[in-house]
């Protein structure tokens, strides 16, 4: 596969990748061009490309996320992160958007009626739990 020489680290793993170069689409609304691109319809509510890969191959591991959308916040696309949606299978389907600006996840960090104290209890009643359960 040809690669521009200005994205030197892909060139490494170029051949484990996999570029579709033939996606077209007859709908001339771009959110639902854009939909039919990454769900295969139109219609909302349809698991992304990402989402049903994930389905069928699974993962390489249970520990890590099973896909990522990687966005830049001021050029997301029509839909927004709608595109990169689970639709109707379930939510470990889902893909974790990473933003190009801190904090790059959202959510990670607990609301600050959580931290310390609070927090401490959670997360060893949860690991009570876990060892009830294991």
């Amino acid at each position: 596969m040809d690669v521009s020489e200005l994205l030197l680290y892909l060139f490494d793993i170029v051949d484990e990748d996999f570029l579709i170069r033939s996606m077209h689409t007859g709908v001339n609304n771009h959110g639902q061009s854009i939909r039919a691109m990454n769900a295969g319809r139109i219609v909302a509510g349809q698991p992304s490309l990402g989402s049903w890969i994930t389905y069928g191959l699974g993962s390489e591991t249970q520990d890590l996320l099973a896909y990522l959308a990687l966005i830049d916040l001021e050029k997301l696309p029509v839909m927004g992160v709608e595109n990169w949606s689970n639709g109707f299978l379930s939510t470990i389907y889902q893909s974790t958007v990473i933003r190009s600006s801190e904090p790059r996840i959202l959510n990670l960090t607990p609301p600050d009626r959580l931290k310390g104290e609070a927090q401490h209890r959670y997360v060893s009643l949860l690991e009570r739990l876990n060892r009830r359960h294991l």
